[in-house]
């Protein structure tokens, strides 16, 4: 996942290991899927409407990356 979600801090993107807390099903095809963002990294995960978030995975030993838009309302951390 992205770690520099502020567009007034100008550093390079990292990708941080974070912890599933919640899924919630939407409709049959979408799911909100919630994080635990670790207090030391909350700064780096504030963020403003349109943004959105890259995510990774490895999947039977292949890199796979996804970007998915940010829907909630904008809150610190």
């Amino acid at each position: 996942m992205t770690a520099s979600l502020n567009p007034t801090k100008k550093k390079k993107a990292t990708f941080n290991t974070l912890t599933v807390s919640k899924v919630r099903p939407l409709t049959d095809n979408a799911v909100e899927v919630s994080f635990d963002i670790p207090e030391e990294l909350q700064d780096d995960y504030d963020y403003i409407p349109g943004q959105y978030v890259a995510l990774r995975a490895m999947i039977d030993g292949q890199e796979h990356r996804r970007s998915y838009s940010i829907c909630d309302v904008p809150r610190p951390g």
